[in-house]
């Protein structure tokens, strides 16, 4: 939600797509798989940080989903629609559905 917002804010021209990719996250927030391993979530954000300039949400959120893979990135498809985050994601080995 908080790179949907981020773009309206940056771009308000795009404030009815955006509206859409807002109800198709709160659609899917009952099927998505939250991780609660902590601490190793925390390290792999603490490794991707010294690979990619990354803030500190993105980091977690990319260490998340490292967990999640569960040691192959390439098994999940990450989403997001930040390109810092999408190249990061990429170059960690995740398929990247998100800004090109």
């Amino acid at each position: 939600m908080s790179a949907i917002e981020r773009r309206r804010r940056e771009d308000p021209d795009l404030s009815a797509r955006l509206s859409d990719a807002r109800s198709e996250v709160q659609k899917t927030c009952n099927i998505w798989i939250e991780i609660a391993m902590i601490e190793t979530v925390r390290e792999h954000a603490e490794s991707v940080l010294a690979a990619h300039p990354l803030r500190a949400a993105d980091a977690l959120q990319l260490g998340a989903a490292l967990v999640a893979a569960a040691g192959n990135p390439e098994t999940l498809q990450f989403v997001t629609l930040d390109r810092r985050l999408a190249v990061a994601a990429e170059r960690e080995g995740f398929p990247v559905l998100g800004p090109h």
